[in-house]
């Protein structure tokens, strides 16, 4: 009936009215007045937005006072659809973690990390136990471990331990796995409502989680025992409570928030150090808004001193550095040249002046002078960096190494096992760079365009880049302290920019769809996805028991994905009718394919992989533990440690790292601990065994306790002794 009347000619304008079920009409009537409103479409309806003012919301479907469904069809069905799928996965994930998971460390970092948290728990001290103060030898020194007056302290920051208290009470080192399937689960939730507080679109925030969860490799660090995720958690409460606070309605709210975000953010740097690559995403908000919001930023920075305070006197405890940033003095110690960070202050401080009004007017008025200035400031802030052409085609190198293709790696220095083809191998399979693990990175390129016009979303688009390009810049600058990130099989110290990814990449489906019609519905892209799906399988079984020919799918292909979508999606974006139809076709083909690829690689080889090793570290572990005695010795080498330090559970039994020191301290240590009366036991590879036993153990008696393929664990002691017999 209202939509004849409108076809027809002036409607009655006192009997329209626009209900539950009705298309809402462009105007409120009221006494025969006409009110004109804006009319948005929301997940739950087409809704009414009104504009705030500096301390007010943008405003969110389902979620605020400012607007109200008008309608609910089809949509409201597929989000509460979206909505079940994400909530099970949660639940799923959760339940996985007590049902899937083995609690054994993946490599030796997660290994110092329950060490951590079996001291705190304890003795309630930031220092481990290895017995130490009894015999200083280096032996019983990791380079993860510094010496301070007679103790050993771990150089990761120890608010870890704090947190990880009731966890590890209850669960023991698996309560470090159930803390960061939590934490997870918090991730999941903040960015859902991040991105809604952001864009104002329920079912975009869905979008970004189901992005997170399905297509990343965050899944990965959410059942582990070191804390990626945890800290991530933090800085995303940080980066949501200054969203909150630069959308709040008053100047008081606003301020609490940001004093808030500040603390919050402070409190994940006692988690992991990068986690302070958050910060310009929290600062800059209040930097670059117009005018100024220079108490925001000033309370942000408040808020962050009591935690930085703490963290910086148990550093002093630990180290004797009153500072949150120290690692103690040791061979994993990493520094940025002063030189870079001023550079860095430059560039940023000639955009803030860049943005601000006056100077935008001037540079309007003399574009050739504005240019020139542009450019000799950034050539300033290149040859501010110590040997600068060598600096940028360092980095540039590395970038791609790290954000587009592994195999790039230079040979030098050899940090892992290289396949035929340059691949990066970890526990037997291979490391990926950003774009092979996401192969739909292109999708980036539309929110970044959108962010460059004046649009009501350029300001959440900017921010949401912020610290995806922190935390790339930051590591691919400082790539040979880090290597490849370790035993890992993605550069996983991009963890903290992919919930950031992932809401961009939803943003940008949503506005490929606002802009082009979908070729096809669900029941097409079921299909794409399962054939997707059949042929990775088709390759990776097909390539089975192969690191070389595994290459191929798991390197190579991502790559291609990638080139084709990111060319598809641009070609599509250019061309208005005709073939561009044609080729938008072929673009949502492809952005599909490449997301089911991302997901496919992480939840099937990655988190298998993972898996795997940790199950394989937990067996030996627990083996070894089972078969040694309190109070005793145990050696391990640079390919057992891991397994190795299940035995910290065991009382008083120290752990030696022989393999620090070339083996150089490691009769005396062996002799001190036999003279003293206790079993001296090694996990050895047997190469290994079979070199010592014809050299520095010859005269010594050792007899082996449990065989493992490829390893043994065998008791020292000195000739006449007697000891266990072997287990297989």
């Amino acid at each position: 009936m209202a939509g004849n009347s409108l076809q027809r000619g002036p409607p009655n304008l006192t009997s329209l009215k626009a209900h539950r079920y009705e298309i809402p009409l462009p105007y409120t009537v009221n006494a025969g007045r006409v009110f004109l409103r804006k009319i948005t479409t929301s997940p739950c309806g087409p809704t009414t937005k009104e504009p705030g003012g500096l301390y007010g919301p943008p405003g969110g479907p389902c979620s605020g006072s400012l607007e109200t469904p008008l309608a609910h069809g089809f949509r409201l069905n597929t989000f509460q659809v979206k909505a079940y799928i994400l909530a099970l996965l949660c639940v799923a994930h959760f339940a996985l973690t007590f049902i899937y998971i083995a609690p054994g460390p993946l490599l030796i970092d997660e290994a110092i990390y329950h060490w951590m948290a079996r001291s705190f728990s304890e003795r309630g001290s930031l220092d481990v136990w290895n017995g130490y103060e009894e015999f200083p030898s280096p032996e019983l020194r990791h380079r993860y471990l510094r010496a301070r007056e007679g103790k050993l302290v771990p150089q990761y920051p120890s608010l870890f331990s704090v947190l990880a208290l009731p966890f590890y009470r209850v669960f023991g080192f698996f309560g470090l796995f159930v803390m960061n399937s939590l934490a997870f689960v918090g991730v999941v939730v903040i960015c859902f409502f991040t991105a809604r507080k952001l864009f104002g679109d329920a079912e975009l925030a869905l979008d970004s989680c189901l992005v997170l969860v399905l297509a990343t490799f965050a899944w990965e660090y959410s059942q582990a025992a070191w804390p990626h995720m945890c800290a991530l958690l933090f800085a995303m409460c940080a980066f949501y409570l200054t969203v909150s606070s630069y959308f709040a309605r008053t100047r008081g709210t606003s301020l609490g928030l940001a004093m808030a975000s500040g603390a919050i953010a402070a409190i994940g740097l006692g988690l992991r150090l990068d986690a302070i690559l958050i910060f310009p995403a929290l600062i800059l908000p209040f930097l670059f808004a117009r005018p100024t919001r220079l108490r925001e930023a000033l309370a942000l920075g408040v808020g962050s001193l009591l935690p930085v305070a703490v963290l910086s006197a148990m550093n002093e405890a630990k180290f004797g550095a009153f500072s949150p940033f120290s690692y103690g003095d040791g061979p994993n110690v990493q520094t940025i040249s002063p030189l870079v960070c001023l550079a860095a202050g430059v560039v940023a401080g000639l955009v803030w002046i860049v943005m601000r009004p006056k100077p935008q007017e001037w540079a309007k008025r003399h574009k050739i002078a504005a240019g020139m200035l542009m450019g000799a400031s950034l050539v300033l802030s290149i040859l501010l960096v110590s040997d600068a052409w060598e600096t940028v085609s360092r980095v540039l190198r590395d970038a791609y190494v790290c954000v587009v293709d592994i195999r790039a790696f230079p040979p030098e220095p050899v940090v892992a096992q290289r396949s035929s083809g340059g691949g990066v191998l970890y526990i037997g399979a291979h490391k990926k760079a950003l774009l092979q693990s996401l192969p739909y990175l292109g999708l980036l390129i539309v929110p970044f365009f959108r962010m460059l016009r004046p649009d009501k979303d350029s300001f959440s688009l900017a921010l949401l880049f912020v610290t995806p390009v922190t935390v790339i810049a930051f590591f691919v600058y400082s790539f040979p302290f880090h290597d490849t990130g370790g035993l890992c099989l993605n550069t996983r110290y991009f963890l903290l920019g992919l919930p950031f990814i992932s809401i961009l990449s939803a943003y940008a489906i949503r506005d490929l769809k606002d802009r082009w019609v979908i070729p096809f519905g669900f029941p097409v892209m079921t299909l794409i996805v399962a054939a997707t799906g059949a042929v990775y399988l088709l390759l990776t079984q097909d390539a089975r028991g192969s690191l070389d020919a595994l290459e191929y799918p798991i390197l190579v292909v991502p790559l291609w994905m990638a080139g084709g979508f990111a060319v598809a999606m641009a070609a599509g974006l250019a061309l208005e009718s005709g073939m561009g139809r044609a080729i938008r076709a072929v673009a949502w083909v492809l952005l599909v394919m490449t997301m089911t690829w991302a997901g496919l690689v992480a939840l099937t080889y990655d988190y298998p992989a993972h898996r795997y090793a940790r199950a394989a570290h937990h067996f030996y572990g627990d083996a070894s533990l089972k078969a040694i005695s309190p109070d005793s010795l145990l050696f391990s080498d640079n390919k057992t440690v891991a397994a190795s330090m299940g035995a910290v559970e065991k009382e008083r039994v120290r752990i030696g790292f022989p393999t620090e020191d070339g083996f150089k301290d490691f009769l005396r240590l062996t002799n001190f601990q036999l003279n003293a009366g206790r079993r001296v036991f090694a996990l050895f590879q047997d190469p290994l065994w079979a070199e010592l036993q014809k050299g520095v153990l010859s005269t010594y008696r050792v007899s082996p306790l449990l065989i493992f393929q490829g390893f043994t664990l065998s008791e020292i002691a000195f000739p006449g002794v007697g000891v266990g017999t072997p287990e297989r």
